[in-house]
């Protein structure tokens, strides 16, 4: 989070100004030089000074030491100037740059690095396409790029034509909104409604740890835990079915979920809680690292808003185009059965996820695939007198719910495809009319899609998915992964990470398929043997006269 070549003059200046702001910080805590997966980078971590308790407030934040539109020098322009959000976060943080010593956080923002440039976003042209080259975020990337661009080109240098004193060009140029886009997306919190999201003083000084932080920052006294980052975690708000990166960097920045300096309902300032506090949530020996968490996030993610991966993370994924799952349907299927299995497949509730323009399905960091992938590719080699069934026992449960208010149809739909076997329609799973599966029953009846065909398919995706990544196998990305952990290469680190983590999802989806077509061709020469065997036997049965 901060350059490595801090001087101990800044934070000493940077004590100072926490002081002058009333910002209040444990004696029990220690800022060391971080590192991620093993490599020293350009960051400061916390450790623990001494044994710290579970509860114990470790900081204390006043809000209008956080640099947020309502309290940025440039509130009242940004507000004339219609921009809010992340945008208008942006830009406050360019504004305060610009003035250098003049702003109130100066101290602070002396502290940040001119611009992260670990976040693929800032690489070079070349470095996206080598070291990123098959992974989930080289299409992102690429197109964030161009939305910057046309961002800055339709709302920053106008702001430079119209208020050259304020807004002066050499402080705000492309090149400039780039570095400050980094610093918001990777550090900003939100605040309250009041404020929306801004840059939190020593907040952003505790690293990420998945499912296993250290910290909250609370809004006292109401304890709402605050959002790190404008965009905190996959599972968006407009998205929140998904793990995948969601909207783009831009539309994290901009979209609606960011109140507006002009619509934001004015609060009496003796009703609003004037501190944000920094609490353990567990108990913290000396010498460890203290942590916080930036959400649910896959690698992709991470390295996307943060600028690093996490080994052994449990919310990693991959997708799988919706497109690549339709050449492999048309490849063996006419058009026409095609189109009409997924208009069969749609009438069940089902569709892939979507962002942006894309529409795709996850595999797990387990390598399980998604419900809605199995479900098409087993509803695509279904026999067509099973497909009739289906259409009768659909019709079937709809009419017998109808009068049951309580029940929620799209989840009638799916209990009916979880009931409905590859030749007859299965009831005895569970209760008909009742929806009470746990997530292990669940689990239990997704298996059964798992026929040889579906387990052919999914083998076969994985195998196209994994040639995106290029030439190179896995076990050689992994060679290079350890080359660049022992030359401190960072970047080059992170994004083999990622292509390493991606691709030993798609070799799990591949193994266990695998695995149940074996189980699968196993148990149907155990059947035909045992068909044989009682055909043998009635053949040679004697005959009662």
């Amino acid at each position: 989070m901060y350059q490595s070549h801090l001087t101990r003059r800044s934070l000493r200046s940077f004590t100072r100004w926490m002081e002058s702001r009333n910002i209040r910080l444990s004696d029990g805590l220690n800022i060391v030089k971080g590192e991620k997966c093993g490599i020293v980078c350009d960051e400061l971590g916390v450790t623990a000074a001494c044994d710290l308790q579970e509860g114990e407030v470790i900081a204390i934040i006043p809000k209008d030491a956080c640099l947020t539109l309502r309290t940025t020098g440039a509130a009242n322009l940004l507000n004339d100037a219609q921009l809010s959000g992340g945008l208008g976060l942006v830009v406050a943080l360019m504004y305060e740059r610009s003035r250098g010593e003049a702003s109130p956080w100066f101290p602070y923002l002396n502290l940040l690095p001119l611009c992260h440039k670990a976040l693929p976003i800032v690489w070079e042209s070349d470095e996206i396409h080598n070291f990123l080259l098959g992974t989930e975020l080289h299409s992102v990337i690429l197109e964030d790029r161009k939305l910057i661009e046309e961002d800055w080109r339709e709302c920053i240098w106008p702001l430079t034509q119209e208020y050259p004193t304020e807004f002066p060009e050499e402080h705000f140029s492309l090149e400039h909104y780039f570095s400050a886009k980094t610093l918001v997306s990777s550090r900003s919190f939100e605040v309250d409604d009041y404020h929306g999201y801004g840059m939190v003083p020593v907040a952003d000084l505790f690293n990420h740890k998945t499912n296993n932080e250290d910290v909250h920052v609370m809004d006292e006294p109401n304890l709402c835990i605050i959002d790190e980052s404008v965009s905190t975690s996959d599972r968006h708000p407009v998205e929140e079915e998904s793990n995948y990166l969601g909207c783009s960097f831009i539309d994290n920045l901009t979209n609606a979920q960011h109140h507006s300096c002009s619509t934001i309902k004015e609060r009496n300032d003796q009703c609003r809680n004037e501190v944000l506090e920094i609490v353990l949530v567990r108990d913290v020996p000396m010498g460890s690292e203290i942590f916080n968490t930036y959400g649910e996030l896959s690698n992709a993610s991470l390295l996307h808003r943060h600028g690093f991966t996490e080994p052994d993370n449990p919310f990693d994924i991959v997708n799988i185009d919706y497109v690549l799952v339709m050449q492999y349907c048309t490849s063996f299927f006419s058009k026409c059965h095609v189109r009409n299995r997924i208009r069969f497949w749609r009438k069940y509730g089902c569709a892939p996820l979507t962002s942006q323009a894309s529409e795709y399905f996850e595999i797990e960091a387990s390598g399980k695939p998604q419900p809605e992938l199995l479900f098409l590719l087993y509803i695509m080699h279904l026999p067509e007198k099973d497909v009739l069934a289906a259409e009768v026992a659909l019709h079937e449960l709809d009419t017998a719910v109808k009068a049951d208010c309580a029940m929620n149809w799209e989840m009638k739909a799916w209990k009916t495809f979880f009931d409905f076997p590859a030749n007859h329609l299965k009831r005895a799973r569970c209760n008909r009319y009742t929806w009470s599966k746990s997530e292990g029953e669940i689990d239990s009846c997704i298996m059964f899609f798992f026929t040889s065909n579906v387990c052919e398919s999914l083998i076969w995706l994985s195998e196209k998915r994994d040639q995106a990544y290029g030439q190179a196998t896995l076990e050689e990305d992994l060679k290079l992964l350890e080359d660049a952990r022992q030359r401190d290469n960072e970047k080059l680190f992170h994004a083999l990470y990622l292509r390493v983590s991606e691709r030993s999802i798609l070799r799990r989806l591949c193994h266990h398929s695998f695995e149940e077509l074996k189980k699968n061709r196993s148990q149907k020469r155990d059947d035909c043997l045992l068909h044989q065997k009682d055909a043998y036997t009635r053949k040679n049965m004697p005959r009662e006269y």
